[in-house]
């Protein structure tokens, strides 16, 4: 996520409409007022540049700000405009994922020249500097940048400084500490005058992102409440998709009663996404809500229509986040065709060479956790339980070890079903202890039938789901139409089960179960 924040523009009565646009989010026509401004011999050219830049930066365009200000920099005309220019080419390349580049210009902020110039430049300055700290990883360096960028205290420094320090906070794992500075930030900010939308609808991303994957008390109704209030704009698009998709699913982890809310959040998100890349994820989110709601056939329509729609985006060029999209259709897959979950897992080591230089700025373990997590899911359903528990076995490092609980839950209760290791389902339930209405802490207290009997642990859940059907009776054409499958899928499964208990009819298997009492 870009966090770029503006402190000082001058507000000369020309430069007012484009600086009032910036502010307001509306980065497009920023642009537009500030081209006009900047053409050789106006008095505002260099002002106009550097908003330009700036306004770049909010619509993640780096490449764009590296071009416009490296060309102009030695034709600056004040001191204090050259040294902003570098600060903000700095940014640039941080965000381009050249670090190298980025540390140079942060050098250059630390001359003593900038001592001598406005307090507020010499503030967002030195942030810089902080931010390319952070972004590699140096968070000492971090530190220290911030702690003297707090030379400024206006609302809005300190309310951007608390926002970065909340990062921090997050890269040190203390997501209660990041909560706590990311509120303070945003009523900063919101206390400001005018304020800076763009930096807002950014902390407000951020903060639903954080009620989606940690438990912190009373966090999602205050994301909920701010992003209500927020003027969203066409430019802020994509923090107002993100914010409405996690808050989403932060409404859907409170359980059942919040269902309605959840899927409003993410059909909102739907309506708004900036690429057909992320409507693929929007409908993803969609099906999967659904399906654990247990509307089936709803869920399957959003499925296949994402699966359709992802035919048509070009994901080697697809923004690097969306294409977990991939993944996710990947995991949606398993349960009903498996071979087609494998071909998406495939289809995404393609594309992604590596994981987005925005991800790997935040040390996220995230994406490589839940590609581990998805691969182990597909080949439990390929009945390859050793490949399985390798997979999920790392993925579950990876959530414990960052604090994301019900991702370990999760990742927990599907090794449970693949190992038969009961002190996994044990583990499933402390790690969703903070989540006790959610649908995974449901699944949790399901799969505690059988926890013991080995031939019940050796079931995959789609097994488990054509056990239930055959004891209730059902031939493996009602099954396959139950499952929304093949028929030869449900007589493989069928195989299996039996295998399981030792049994070689439908009789015997509904005696055994019996016996067993697990019906």
């Amino acid at each position: 996520m870009n966090i770029t924040q503006i402190v000082r523009i001058p507000a000369t009565e020309s430069l007012a409409p484009a600086l009032s646009d910036y502010l307001a989010g509306r980065y497009s026509a920023c642009l537009d007022l500030c081209a006009e401004l900047s053409v050789e011999g106006s008095p505002l050219r260099d002002d106009a540049l550097l908003l330009s830049a700036r306004a770049c930066l909010r619509l993640l365009r780096p490449k764009d700000v590296i071009k416009l200000l490296t060309a102009e920099l030695p034709n600056f005309a004040r001191p204090e405009s050259k040294l902003e220019a570098e600060g903000l080419l700095g940014l640039a390349h941080a965000n381009a994922n050249d670090f190298a580049t980025a540390e140079l210009y942060a050098e250059s902020l630390s001359a003593p020249e900038i001592e001598s110039v406005p307090v507020p430049l010499r503030s967002e300055l030195l942030h810089h500097q902080a931010l390319i700290a952070w972004m590699r990883g140096d968070l000492p360096a971090a530190d220290e940048s911030l702690a003297l960028s707090a030379v400024d205290q206006s609302a809005r420094a300190r309310g951007r400084n608390a926002i970065t320090e909340g990062w921090i906070a997050a890269k040190r794992g203390d997501y209660a500490e990041q909560a706590r500075l990311l509120l303070r930030g945003i009523e900063l900010l919101q206390s400001s005058s005018p304020v800076d939308i763009g930096m807002l609808g950014a902390a407000t991303r951020a903060l639903c992102a954080l009620a989606r994957d940690v438990a912190v008390a009373g966090l999602a109704a205050s994301a909920q409440q701010i992003y209500n209030e927020i003027p969203w704009t066409r430019d802020l698009a994509i923090d107002q998709f993100m914010s409405a998709r996690t808050l989403g699913w932060a409404l859907a982890m409170q359980g059942a009663g919040r269902y309605f809310e959840a899927l409003r959040l993410m059909h909102k998100a739907s309506s708004i996404a900036p690429s057909e890349a992320w409507r693929v994820i929007a409908l993803l989110d969609r099906a999967a809500l659904k399906r654990y709601a247990g509307e089936a056939a709803s869920a399957s329509a959003d499925l296949y229509e994402a699966s359709e729609l992802a035919k048509s985006v070009d994901w080697s060029s697809a923004e690097d986040e969306s294409r977990i999209a991939l993944v996710t259709m990947a995991e949606l897959f398993a349960q009903v065709d498996v071979r087609e979950a494998s071909s998406l897992l495939a289809q995404y080591a393609e594309v992604q060479d590596s994981v987005s230089p925005r991800l790997q700025m935040l040390g996220d373990p995230r994406t490589e956790a839940y590609r581990s997590y998805v691969a182990g899911v597909v080949q439990e359903a390929l009945n390859e339980p050793r490949k399985a528990k390798r997979l999920l076995e790392g993925a579950y490092a990876a959530w414990n070890e960052g604090g994301y609980a019900w991702q370990a839950a999760r990742t927990a209760l599907h090794l449970f079903r693949v190992s038969g290791e009961a002190a996994w389902w044990e583990t499933a339930r402390a790690k969703i202890r903070e989540y006790p209405d959610s649908w995974i802490a449901a699944e949790i207290n399901a799969a505690s039938t059988g926890v013991g009997d080995d031939a019940w642990n050796r079931m995959t859940p789609r097994q488990r789901e054509v056990f239930h059907a055959l004891c209730e009776g059902l031939t493996a054409r009602r099954i396959a139409e139950r499952l929304e499958c093949s028929p030869n899928t449900v007589r493989n499964h069928i195989h299996w089960v039996y295998q399981a208990f030792r049994v070689n009819s439908q009789p015997e298997l509904i005696a055994e179960a019996r016996k067993r009492r697990l019906l």
